[in-house]
């Protein structure tokens, strides 16, 4: 799962799924989030391998730092429904709820 949140304004900038993490999906993401961005911002991530090569790629400065506890625990069902044998579905199922629980998330900040 790949959740980017201003910190300033608690606002989700973006959310996506993918069936594995690698430098290619970070960098797909974060330009994705990026464009939500009028600035260069300083990201937070957690330990994943995959980061330092994408940040260099992308002159970003980054943290590391563990966060979005709740919907890690939230979407757990979905990796746990996920088979090996159908994993697309899975991921688009995560997707949807992924899109859902940002518009939830977003009307229940008010915004």
């Amino acid at each position: 799962m790949w959740p980017a949140v201003d910190v300033d304004l608690r606002e989700l900038l973006a959310l996506e799924a993918s069936y594995e993490k690698s430098s290619l999906n970070a960098l797909t993401f974060l330009k994705k989030a990026l464009r939500m961005c009028t600035n260069k911002p300083l990201v937070l991530v957690d330990k994943g391998p995959w980061y330092r090569w994408t940040f260099e790629m992308l002159g970003l400065e980054y943290r590391h730092e563990r966060f979005f506890r709740y919907l890690k625990e939230r979407t757990t069902v979905f990796h746990h429904k996920m088979s090996t044998r159908d994993h697309i579905q899975g991921i688009n199922n995560l997707k949807l709820f992924l899109s859902l629980f940002t518009t939830y998330h977003q009307a229940a900040r008010g915004r």
